[in-house]
Parts: structure tokens; C-alpha cells; sequence
């Protein structure tokens, strides 16, 4: 399975794929990521505080209409300024608030806006609440609201679970999860989820987190649930702060942030579907940030205009280490050189016709335009059996000026590595090709094999077109690919080879080592 980043150098892009573009917002709040963000039942869309382009927590509230317009809301008795924290809808003029980081550290307190008044009551629980937290998780479900994972007071990642019982104003422990997860998503889906009662048989209902895991709760049994994909399973690469909205049966991931020996942002676009459980990758509309991921922002989908909103978030991964944004305070991220985005992008997933299980016609999965991938996928019926071997080429592609097997790329897109060797500590595999110049579109293929000589996983996908930008060439088009290796212990170790077809021809063939 493997997830494409293209970029363009030398060239400035103007105008975005139908898919994918950006709206007027006129009054919109400032910049800034960590945001809170609620989709209340009538459709309205609630943002609380974050951490702005300047460095100051902010505590205000922002709706946004089917018009596509801010509001800023007056609120009474607002909290402390924040970013990382929860908002829940507990009832039809009620949200509530838990948690986050504010000037003083992480918190632990409760709010509720009353959405009638737009005034805030802190609530004062009749028990001890939690640890405090950022990043976490919240649901609502059967009269509770329930909190996990996150970052705790010592900066370290959290697997704890607890239950606030809205009625009873009380918190109750639950069971850990089986890892520590945050900057995760979560959602409850499943045929008993509108039950009220608190007692009796009810049907199958779970709160699903996403991200940087694939958890589920059983919210019947109250025990947790790992999934555990098969190795040919189509699925993103753990990601922390991506934006996600839900569509009816199926949760969009935007972007996030992806941390494999070198820690980046990303800006691919997934989707996940309940009732089939599986992954959708949407490889063939870029997205309009696919120069540098996007990181910390927010999105809700809009029922009106059938579009998926992206408001917020970091262009670019700004740190160094993990730990500096792990461990660090706000005070010390240096927030006004960060690449801030100021956008309102609206994406539609229909603008191409949908196909089978809701995959978009056109854009396909790794094995071919519209056809379903992944390793050992099925894919283009074969004639003859996959090859034992490589095969080389007799000469590369013209100007195809340079390809490479690596960990990972840097920041500019580079390859930060080359020909290593894979451990059982590696997920995943980067192959990584320039071709410079570009003068006109070319279809690029990538097979990859593993050590048994079968055909682990393919792409393909078509370079632009320089004319599209008014230019005769671009001067350099780069790609790489990330190639997920499949769980250790289970994948084939030996030598693995990656053949690059561009315009059928073959014109590059890599060899790697997976040694566990």
C-alpha cells in the first residue's frame, strides 16, 4: 500500500483540481490549531480556542453557517484560554467542555456552554475528575461523556479511560486501552448507538478512535477491541493531529502528521467506511497543501453544500525532534515563523463519480485507476505468474534523473536516506524518483515485489502536465511513495525489488533488504 506526495519545483500552481478548492471567509478567526471544534445535531458548527499564529491561547467561540460565513459568539463566562481540548454535545442546547492546556499547564476542569444563552457554568464534579490532559479523545453516549488517552502533565501519552455522567455530575474509571493514543479521533457508530437506556440487552455499538491507532470500544461490554487488519489490508500509516469528519457511514482523514525516523506532515486524504471496515486511499486529487501536509486543524462535513470544510492547522512540520512538541511548552515553539494556514479549503468527495463501496471512480487504490489494491489486493488479472526475479532495464528513461529506495524524506522532499536496510522496527519503505526536466505528462507505474517474487503492491498515477501551468517544462517533478511492509514476523525477509514504469517503459529497478 502506498501513499503518493508529489512536488513541484520551479513553478508556481495556480488554481486547484475540481475536487478540492478554496473559499472566500470572510470575519474568520485567526490563525491557529488545536482548536476545539463541535458539529451540534442542528447542523452548527462550534470552535473554541487553540493556539494562534501569534502564540496566545485563545478562549473565544466561532460558528460557521451554511453560508459560509463566521460568527463570532459573545459568550458569557468564558474559561481559560486553551488549545487541545475536548467539546461534546450533551444535550440540544448543551456542549461540554474538558480539559486542554492553558498558560499554566495541563488542565482537568469542566464547562458547559449553554448554547440557548451562549453562557458558560463550570462544573464542579461530586468526585475526583481525571488527570488532566490535552489531546484526547471525547464521546457521548447513554447519558456520558467519555474521556481517553491524551497527554498528560508529564508531557507523556496517556491510555487511561473515564466516564462523566452528566446526570449524576460523578466520574467513574474504565478500562486502559490497549496503547497509549493521542491527537487521535473518535466516533460512535453502530446499530445500538441511539439506545438510551442504561440497562438491558442492546445492540452492537463502539466508539472508534483513528489516527495514530485503530481502536474500537465496546460500549455493550465496556472492554476494548484492537483492530488488527489482515497484512493485505489497505490502511493509513499512524498519523497524530489529522483533521477528521464524519459523512454518514465513513470518517475522512485530512493531512496529520507522521512520524517514521523523520517526523513530517503530510497531506494525504483517506477514508474509512463502518460498515465494511476498510480504508480508502483518494490518491488521485492532490490536495491543495500537498507541498507540505497539513497538521492541527479542523474539519466538519456540511450537509447543505455536500462538502467537507478544512479550516486551521500548520503547513509543514516545525520542530526538529518529537519530543519538542511532545514535551514542550507553547511559549517555546517559536508559533510566529510556523507556515500557518489561512485558508478555508472545501473538498467534495463526489466530484468524480462514486464507485463500488463508495471508491471514487477514477481514483482508484494502489493495482490501477479504479480498481481495488493494497498487498496481495486483487488487482489487473495476470496471464502469466508474477516474476522470481527483477528485471533491469536496458536504459532508464531520459529524464528520469535520479530514483532511490529510503526511510524517509526531509522536509524538502529529499530523500534522507539511500538503499538502507529494513528492520523489524520498520513499517514502512519510501521509493522516491525525480524526473528533471518534465516536459510533458507522463504516466508513472510502480511495482513493487516482495522476497517471494510476488507482486506485493502497485500505483499509478500521471505527472502533470507542464502546458496546464503555461509552461513548456517543469524544471523538476518529484514523487515518492511510501510502501508499507505489512506487520513484522509475518512479511517475507530477503530482497525486495521496486520496478519504475513511466509511460510503460521500464525504466528504473530497485533492490532492498527486509530483515524482519
Amino acid at each position: 500500500m502506498v501513499c503518493l506526495v508529489a512536488v513541484l519545483l520551479a513553478l508556481v500552481v495556480v488554481g486547484y483540481p475540481e475536487s478540492w478548492n478554496q473559499i472566500p471567509a470572510p470575519d474568520s478567526p485567526t490563525e491557529r490549531f488545536g482548536h476545539s471544534l463541535v458539529t451540534l445535531d442542528d447542523g452548527r458548527v462550534l470552535i473554541f480556542g487553540g493556539e494562534d499564529y501569534l502564540g496566545g491561547l485563545q478562549n473565544e467561540i466561532f460558528a460557521f453557517d451554511d453560508e459560509l460565513q463566521w460568527q463570532s459568539i459573545e459568550a458569557a463566562n468564558s474559561p481559560p484560554a486553551r488549545f487541545g481540548a475536548t467539546m461534546t454535545q450533551v444535550s440540544d442546547h448543551e456542549v461540554l467542555l474538558y480539559g486542554g492546556e492553558g498558560e499554566d499547564g495541563k488542565l482537568n476542569d469542566l464547562w458547559i456552554l449553554d448554547t440557548n444563552t451562549w453562557t458558560w457554568y463550570e462544573v464542579v464534579p461530586a468526585n475526583e475528575p481525571p488527570p488532566a490532559r490535552r489531546d484526547h479523545c471525547a464521546w457521548y453516549y447513554d447519558g456520558a461523556v467519555y474521556i481517553a488517552g491524551g497527554v498528560g502533565a508529564d508531557g507523556r501519552p496517556r491510555r487511561d479511560l473515564y466516564r462523566y455522567y452528566v446526570e449524576e455530575n460523578t466520574w467513574e474509571r474504565g478500562p486502559d486501552a490497549p496503547e497509549d493514543f493521542w491527537g487521535a479521533y473518535a466516533t460512535v457508530y453502530g446499530p445500538g448507538c441511539s439506545s438510551k437506556e442504561k440497562s438491558g440487552v442492546r445492540e452492537f455499538c463502539s466508539a472508534y478512535i483513528l489516527g495514530p491507532v485503530m481502536l474500537l470500544y465496546d460500549l455493550g461490554k465496556e472492554e476494548w477491541l484492537q483492530e488488527v487488519p489482515p497484512p493485505d489490508a489497505n490502511r493509513p500509516p499512524p498519523k497524530y493531529y489529522a483533521a477528521f469528519a464524519r459523512r454518514g457511514d465513513q470518517v475522512y482523514m485530512f493531512g496529520g502528521v507522521y512520524s517514521n525516523h523523520v517526523t513530517t506532515a503530510t497531506p494525504c486524504t483517506w477514508s474509512y467506511d463502518f460498515p465494511t471496515r476498510t480504508w480508502t486511499y483518494h490518491h488521485a486529487v492532490p490536495p491543495p497543501y500537498e507541498d507540505t501536509g497539513l497538521w492541527g486543524g479542523q474539519a466538519f462535513w456540511n450537509e447543505v453544500k455536500q462538502w467537507f470544510c478544512l479550516f486551521g492547522g500548520v503547513l509543514g512540520w516545525p520542530f526538529d525532534a518529537w519530543e519538542e512538541f511532545l514535551f514542550g511548552r507553547p511559549e517555546s515553539w517559536g508559533t510566529r515563523s510556523w507556515n500557518w494556514n489561512r485558508n478555508v479549503y472545501v473538498y467534495r468527495p463526489d466530484g468524480l463519480a462514486a464507485g463500488p463501496g463508495g471508491q471514487l471512480a477514477g481514483a482508484g487504490q494502489p493495482g490501477g485507476a479504479g480498481k481495488p489494491g493494497g498487498p496481495g489486493g486483487p488487482g489487473p488479472e495476470e496471464e502469466e505468474p508474477p516474476p522470481e526475479e527483477p528485471e533491469y532495464p536496458e536504459e532508464p528513461y531520459p529524464a528520469l534523473s535520479d530514483c532511490t529506495i529510503a526511510h524517509a524524506v526531509d522536509d524538502q522532499g529529499e530523500p534522507v536516506d539511500r538503499n538502507p536496510v529494513f528492520q523489524s522496527s520498520d513499517a514502512a519503505a519510501v521509493c522516491w524518483l525525480r524526473i528533471s526536466p518534465l516536459c510533458e505528462p507522463v504516466t508513472v507505474r510502480v511495482e513493487v515485489y516482495d522476497a517471494q517474487g510476488r507482486r506485493y503492491d502497485t500505483y499509478t498515477t500521471t505527472a502533470p502536465n507542464p502546458a496546464d501551468y503555461g509552461v513548456d517544462c517543469i524544471r523538476k517533478f518529484t514523487t515518492y511513495y511510501e510502501i508499507h511492509l505489512g506487520p513484522s514476523g509475518s512479511r517475507p525477509v530477503g530482497t525486495w525489488w521496486v520496478e519504475i514504469y513511466i509511460d510503460d517503459v521500464l525504466s528504473c529497478t530497485l533492490e532492498f533488504e527486509v530483515t524482519g
